[in-house]
Protein backbone atom coordinates (compact mmCIF):
# COMPACT_ATOMS: atom_id res chain seq x y z
CA UNK A 1 0.00 0.00 0.00
CA UNK A 2 2.73 2.96 1.06
CA UNK A 3 3.94 1.80 -2.67
CA UNK A 4 1.14 3.21 -3.87
CA UNK A 5 1.36 6.82 -2.04
CA UNK A 6 2.84 8.97 -4.35
CA UNK A 7 0.12 7.93 -6.73
CA UNK A 8 -2.73 8.29 -4.35
CA UNK A 9 -1.45 11.91 -3.73
CA UNK A 10 -1.37 13.05 -7.72
CA UNK A 11 -5.03 11.52 -8.08
CA UNK A 12 -5.88 13.93 -4.86
CA UNK A 13 -4.08 16.85 -5.04
CA UNK A 14 -3.22 18.86 -8.20
CA UNK A 15 0.27 20.41 -6.96
CA UNK A 16 3.88 19.19 -5.49
CA UNK A 17 5.62 16.32 -6.37
CA UNK A 18 6.48 13.04 -4.12
CA UNK A 19 9.07 10.25 -4.26
CA UNK A 20 8.96 6.91 -2.28
CA UNK A 21 12.26 5.99 -0.77
CA UNK A 22 12.10 2.57 0.57
CA UNK A 23 14.40 2.04 3.57
CA UNK A 24 13.90 -1.13 4.78
CA UNK A 25 10.79 -3.87 5.15
CA UNK A 26 8.78 -1.80 6.87
CA UNK A 27 10.72 1.67 6.75
CA UNK A 28 10.27 3.96 4.09
CA UNK A 29 11.07 7.90 3.33
CA UNK A 30 8.77 10.00 1.29
CA UNK A 31 9.87 13.09 -0.04
CA UNK A 32 7.33 15.82 -0.68
CA UNK A 33 8.33 18.88 -2.67
CA UNK A 34 6.66 22.30 -3.53
CA UNK A 35 3.49 21.26 -1.25
CA UNK A 36 1.01 24.02 0.54
CA UNK A 37 -0.36 21.44 3.13
CA UNK A 38 0.95 22.04 6.40
CA UNK A 39 3.53 18.41 7.10
CA UNK A 40 1.02 17.53 10.50
CA UNK A 41 -1.59 16.87 7.66
CA UNK A 42 0.65 14.05 5.59
CA UNK A 43 1.81 12.26 9.02
CA UNK A 44 -2.17 12.15 10.41
CA UNK A 45 -3.26 10.82 6.78
CA UNK A 46 -0.01 8.53 5.92
CA UNK A 47 -0.52 7.15 10.09
CA UNK A 48 -3.89 6.32 9.13
CA UNK A 49 -3.53 4.75 5.96
CA UNK A 50 -0.83 2.29 7.12
CA UNK A 51 -2.96 1.54 10.33
CA UNK A 52 -5.57 0.97 8.63
CA UNK A 53 -3.94 -1.37 6.59
CA UNK A 54 -2.65 -3.54 9.27
CA UNK A 55 0.24 -1.76 10.71
CA UNK A 56 1.27 -1.87 13.92
CA UNK A 57 3.30 0.61 16.23
CA UNK A 58 3.19 3.10 13.07
CA UNK A 59 5.33 6.23 13.38
CA UNK A 60 5.35 9.04 10.63
CA UNK A 61 8.39 11.99 11.34
CA UNK A 62 8.18 15.37 8.95
CA UNK A 63 11.21 16.79 9.08
CA UNK A 64 11.10 20.08 7.25
CA UNK A 65 13.67 21.49 4.52
CA UNK A 66 12.27 24.52 3.74
CA UNK A 67 9.06 26.19 3.41
CA UNK A 68 7.12 23.68 0.82
CA UNK A 69 9.72 20.92 0.86
CA UNK A 70 9.12 18.18 3.53
CA UNK A 71 10.79 14.60 3.91
CA UNK A 72 8.68 12.02 5.99
CA UNK A 73 10.36 8.75 7.86
CA UNK A 74 7.62 6.37 7.88
CA UNK A 75 7.77 2.92 10.20
CA UNK A 76 5.41 0.38 11.18
CA UNK A 77 5.30 -3.10 12.63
Amino acid sequence: MVSNFPTAYKMCVGHGERILTWSGERSALMAFRNDFLVPAFHEGAMSGAVSAAGGKNVRVVGRRLSLLDVDYSLTWD
